[in-house]
């Protein structure tokens, strides 16, 4: 049914109705008057009907338009603020029911305290008024939970009746949105404000946006930057090719100059990027200054060319290896020396260049102790080449990368040939010469002993003084004559090696009894210290019992008066290592370089009446050397603190390899 319908029965009743009364008016019938009042109750009553079912349902479309809305709807009075109406979407923001509210509770009563003050001035100044408020607090939830609400009312006049009506919003999320965003943009504006690189945007060639890395990096302040060419601060001799690169955007990663302030060169290196920048296509400019790395990178290149030009004009070959033995350089002298192109060698390793079993694994063994130690190492090695067998000295030196890890082992090899062949003379000259003193000298020192012993006769006791002057020289030259010749045999690569298994401890004893008379001068203790599980080593007894006595006589006679000597004798891992330390002289420290080459005597003990020709620690290190094991010291004494000495050396578990040579060391 329309509405046009509902206005013409409408109208037609209340025609109806006053025909009736007109006509009860001018018959005067109670019959038809009655009539006529039933007919008009009859209407009433329908048209109550009616205005009551309308009331409900615009009562049921308020409810429905109050439970849809997002918020939560409020009356409230003016005066007393107290609550006429509640919507139930309330419980669902703050978690109280609206019952709550029903006697002196009031709805600011919720309101955060920090927010309290700020709310209550914009109500009241907002109803004084008689206007509308839009305003963002935080109330504490039932379950006492922060939450944000979005509050939009106004005072209502109706009448003479005046209350306020609004609508709590739930913003909570849309809070943690915008704090998430905030917080984002934060980081990235920290980020961006303070990165190291420049950062610059870019739109339509000019400069919207520099970072402050970009400011200090020219020297100009924003103001003097923005709105201004980016390619004004390219450099004339660069600018073509960047604005070619820049206008076929194929930027990317670009390495170009800028100038600065004062007109001074700053290199980059640039990446580009596009980006929206307020609604437009913009260019996205990271610049890192790489002005010191050119500067480096010049530097290093000419070092690297100072280091080519010095290499490969060497005479000695210069290489370089890895872990794995394989050659990464090696200089021209080596086509000199072996006929092959430097390329041949180039990730090979030795036994793939041809080189003997015994020659590579010198080289490995060196390479991997020089790896492992970081410490420099020589090697001597004897190898076929165009002019024939020649000798090398080789010094290896550890290469390590930038954060100081071992990365190469640079080897410098010289050719000895013709020093060795000196030094061969040399030391032959030396031994033939020992060996033919030794016999004059036995003879002095014999005949000398029989005088003493008067098997030639009596002597005077001036006599006896001038002879044991005598006997005691010969004994030093003797000593002297031997330690050459010891000196000579090593050299010459003559040491005969008779390995056997023998007990260490015994040996160690026995070499403390045969230094016993010049202990017992000096007043002097030695204390022995053994481990418990020390095994039976093959070991040269003449040649250990030589190291043993050379160590122990050193100790005491650069100790004091009343001093102390210690010998640790241990097994550490798989080998035995001895300890002769003392509490002595002690050795300069500008001085221990040279502590193991021949005739070095320490100026500490020069100008005292100590013997010594400077060669027992050479010859010491050189049989040490040769049987594999290591030989160190630390001066002062670590375990006593400002003076003495301790010497280390070791013995593999393996122990030494039998060697046959024509002599035997001398003691």
């Amino acid at each position: 049914m329309t509405n046009k319908t509902k206005k013409i029965i409408r109208y037609l009743a209340l025609l109806l109705v006053v025909i009736l009364i007109f006509v009860s008016v001018f018959f005067l019938s109670p019959y038809i008057t009655l009539l006529g009042f039933l007919v008009i109750i009859v209407i009433i009553t329908i048209y109550f009907r009616k205005v009551i079912r309308d009331f409900k349902k615009s009562e049921q479309k308020y409810q429905s338009l109050i439970d849809n809305v997002s918020g939560a709807i409020y009356s409230q009075k003016i005066d007393d603020r107290k609550i006429i109406f509640l919507s139930e979407r309330f419980k669902e923001i703050t978690g109280y029911s609206p019952q709550f509210f029903s006697g002196e509770k009031k709805i600011y009563d919720i309101i955060h305290p920090e927010d309290w003050a700020r709310v209550k001035m914009i109500l009241d100044e907002r109803i004084k008024a008689k206007g509308s408020w839009d305003i963002e607090y935080r109330i504490v939830a039932a379950n006492e939970e922060l939450r944000w609400v979005n509050d939009k009312g106004r005072v209502i006049l109706n009448g003479n009746r005046e209350f306020i009506e609004g609508i709590f919003i739930d913003i909570t999320k849309q809070k943690a949105i915008e704090e998430t965003l905030r917080e984002s943009e934060e980081r990235y504006k920290n980020l961006v404000e303070r990165a190291n690189d420049g950062i610059v945007i870019v739109q339509n060639g000019k400069i919207k946006y520099t970072n402050p890395s970009f400011l200090r990096m020219l020297g100009y302040s924003d103001d003097e930057v923005v709105e201004t060419d980016f390619e004004k601060y390219v450099i004339e001799e660069e600018k073509s090719k960047f604005l070619a690169r820049y206008n076929d955007n194929t930027l990317l990663i670009y390495e170009t100059v800028l100038s600065d302030i004062n007109g001074r060169k700053v290199y980059i290196e640039m990446s580009s990027g596009f980006i929206n920048y307020k609604g437009e296509l913009a260019d996205l400019l990271i610049i890192r200054d790489i002005t010191q790395r050119r500067q480096i990178e010049e530097i290093l290149h000419q070092r690297e060319q100072e280091f080519r030009n010095l290499v490969e004009r060497a005479p000695d070959i210069i290489a370089r290896f890895d872990k794995n033995y394989r050659y990464t350089y090696i200089n021209p002298a080596i086509k000199k020396e072996m006929g092959i192109h430097p390329r041949d060698f180039f990730w090979k390793t030795f036994r793939d260049m041809g080189m003997s079993d015994d020659v590579a694994q010198i080289w490995e063994e060196a390479l991997d102790t020089v790896f492992a130690t970081g410490k420099e190492k020589t090697i001597y090695t004897e190898q076929d080449t165009l002019n024939g067998k020649r000798y090398y000295y080789t010094r290896l030196l550890l290469e390590l990368n930038k954060n100081g890890e071992p990365r190469t082992v640079l080897s410098i090899s010289r050719d000895i040939t013709e020093t060795r062949e000196i030094d061969k003379v040399k030391s032959e000259f030396i031994s033939v010469s020992s060996h033919q003193l030794r016999t004059p000298l036995s003879v002095i020192k014999w005949c000398t002993v029989m005088f003493l012993d008067g098997m030639l006769g009596d002597i005077t006791k001036e006599q006896k003084g001038y002879l044991e002057k005598i006997y005691k020289s010969t004994r030093k030259l003797i000593k002297i004559s031997n330690t050459l010749f010891n000196a000579a045999v090593l050299d010459l690569g003559l040491l005969n090696v008779v390995p056997k298994k023998i007990n260490l401890i015994e040996l160690a004893k026995e070499s403390i009894e045969d230094i016993n008379k010049e202990r017992k001068e000096k007043e002097m203790k030695i204390s022995e210290e053994y481990g418990v599980d020390l095994p039976l080593v093959k070991v040269d007894k003449r040649i250990l019992c030589m190291i043993f006595k050379g160590l122990l006589s050193n100790a005491v006679k650069y100790g004091y008066k009343g001093g102390n000597v210690w010998l640790d004798i241990k097994k550490q891992g798989s080998d035995i290592i001895i300890k002769v330390s003392d509490d002595g002289r002690g050795i300069p420290k500008k001085e221990q370089s040279k502590i193991f080459t021949k005739f070095f005597r320490a100026e500490n003990v020069k100008n005292e009446e100590l013997y010594g020709i400077g060669l027992d620690l050479y010859i010491i290190k050189e049989i040490i050397t040769n049987f594999g094991g290591t030989i160190w010291f630390e001066s002062p004494n670590p375990d006593i603190g400002n003076k003495g000495t301790a010497f280390y050396f070791t013995i593999p578990l393996s122990g030494m390899k039998e060697k046959e040579g024509k002599k035997v060391i001398i003691d």
